[in-house]
């Protein structure tokens, strides 16, 4: 009657009474099932307003911060909340389904992915294309994948979509129309993690395997984004919007150590060794030039599963690519190292805290990006290019990484160009940066600028503790001795 009559306070005020009644009743007898909860009453949750449902199912759906509970506090909250909201997810799409090197990254981490699990690599090309066969003919495979939602729950459809259609309004206008298109966009950025799914599926069901385990089997390894933490599910829409990877294949990493330890050691281990042996064959380099090689390396080579190619470049440099974006262990890689450096910096954009709101407060209170400490523009320039540095800033906190000048069309546009360490961006290197392979070139007087850098800012953490009068003679001549030690490591490029 509300529905058919949404003007009539009468019946609104007899819906009330009802509502209220039945609410207090249900206080007094307390008769709730055993493990059920109540959904709250509200227009947002559908048919299952009020209802109660299994614990965990009501865990799922209740965020712990909905925007729901901010409409009930007025409409500037829940436009910062939608905005907040709707801003993190726009930025999430730029940086992955909008940028192609991360795409191409996902396509090749997904086939690792696969091999963790114990299939054998040469059987995981032949496995997609039965999984796009499937898909074009729209086989039983296919349509058994469909109706168990194995294609509803990739990184887009939950990560992108829910959230831009939960807060998009019905009335037209040219913000929604964005909004849409960008959900349209993020469908075709889910088919990748679709048919990674699927082919697993496919593998599984021809091997005879039951339904429910293919279907288990896909969901697990192919990741199901929408079987997360309330925690998780919360913080990716806003202060962590791209840890739920990290969350999700942590226990997928586990599982491959423990039970297949040589198919991440393979990669860990044994291409590094392979690639090192290629170039030390075809670049005719001995042990001794090797050693040398491996200390002349900037101090971030170690912190990347970084191998050598087995060519120089024109001016006679040797080349690296870091192969650590690739891995779906990477991350978590990172991480440990960092956390074991006390780099924090690096670690809080490995653990992915990166909302942009956030860091563009942090960078406008400190002038500095808050993950490189780089100042954001020069205090020196002139007022107008001092405002194309901060707009600069901007375009590149929201751009797909790929459209920047620190990206594949930065790199493209300098294809020939010099920078001030005698090193010229190459056609391949150009090209790699389309695809996310960064190969990069090592220069010994930009190592040494590097590593002078470092120990000058070891100086700097010396001199607080040399000119604090409450630090005692024995602390400083120790402090001293450590600065000694940190600083011969650093020039013998062993840190």
């Amino acid at each position: 009657m509300v529905s058919k009559f949404p003007d009539n306070k009468d019946i609104k005020n007899r819906l009330n009474v009802l509502e209220t009644a039945l609410l207090n009743s249900e206080k007094q007898t307390g008769n709730i099932p055993k493990g059920y909860k109540q959904i709250p009453v509200s227009k947002a949750f559908g048919p299952l307003s009020g209802a109660f449902v299994k614990k965990p199912i009501a865990d799922d759906i209740i965020p712990l911060v909905s925007s729901t509970i901010g409409a009930h506090r007025g409409k500037s909250f829940k436009f910062a909340v939608d905005l907040f909201q709707e801003g993190t997810a726009i930025f999430k799409m730029t940086k992955v389904a909008l940028n192609f090197p991360t795409v191409f990254r996902n396509v090749v981490s997904n086939i690792i992915q696969n091999n963790m699990r114990g299939r054998a690599l040469h059987h995981i090309p032949g496995d997609y294309v039965k999984a796009l066969t499937s898909i074009k003919n729209k086989d039983t495979n296919f349509k058994l994948a469909k109706k168990y939602g194995l294609f509803n729950t990739s990184w887009a459809v939950t990560e992108i979509s829910e959230v831009l259609k939960e807060f998009q309004s019905v009335e037209p206008n040219s913000f929604n129309s964005l909004l849409g298109a960008i959900r349209n966009v993020s469908k075709y950025y889910g088919k990748i993690d679709d048919i990674s799914k699927h082919a697993i599926f496919v593998q599984m069901m021809e091997s005879g395997h039951t339904l429910e385990k293919s279907v288990l089997e896909a969901q697990k390894w192919g990741m199901d984004y929408s079987l997360a933490s309330r925690s998780v599910r919360e913080a990716r829409r806003s202060v962590l919007p791209f840890g739920t990877y990290q969350y999700k294949i942590a226990p997928l990493i586990y599982e491959s150590l423990k039970k297949r330890p040589w198919v991440i050691g393979k990669y860990a281990i044994v291409l590094p060794a392979l690639a090192t042996y290629a170039a030390k064959a075809l670049l005719d380099i001995d042990d001794d030039e090797w050693e040398k090689l491996k200390k002349q390396l900037p101090s971030y080579f170690k912190r990347g599963e970084y191998i050598i190619m087995p060519w120089k470049s024109k001016n006679g440099h040797y080349q690296w690519v870091n192969l650590e974006y690739f891995l779906p262990y990477g991350g978590w890689m990172s991480i440990f190292r960092n956390f074991n450096d006390q780099n924090y910096r690096e670690l809080r954009k490995d653990i992915g805290l990166n909302n942009p709101f956030l860091s563009l407060i942090e960078a406008w209170g400190s002038g500095k990006d808050p993950f490189t400490g780089k100042e954001i523009y020069n205090k020196v320039d002139s007022p107008a290019d001092q405002w194309l540095s901060i707009f600069n800033y901007v375009y590149k906190m929201w751009a797909p990484s790929m459209l920047t000048d620190s990206g594949a069309v930065g790199y493209t546009a300098s294809i020939g160009e010099k920078d001030k360490w005698g090193k010229t961006i190459t056609p391949g290197q150009a090209v790699g940066r389309w695809f996310g392979v960064n190969i990069v070139t090592v220069s010994p007087a930009q190592t040494m600028v590097g590593r002078k850098a470092r120990i000058n800012e070891l100086k700097k953490d010396l001199y607080k503790i040399l000119s604090d009068p409450s630090i005692s003679n024995e602390k400083k001549k120790v402090a001293n001795k450590r600065f000694a030690l940190e600083q011969n490591k650093i020039m013998k490029g062993e840190k």
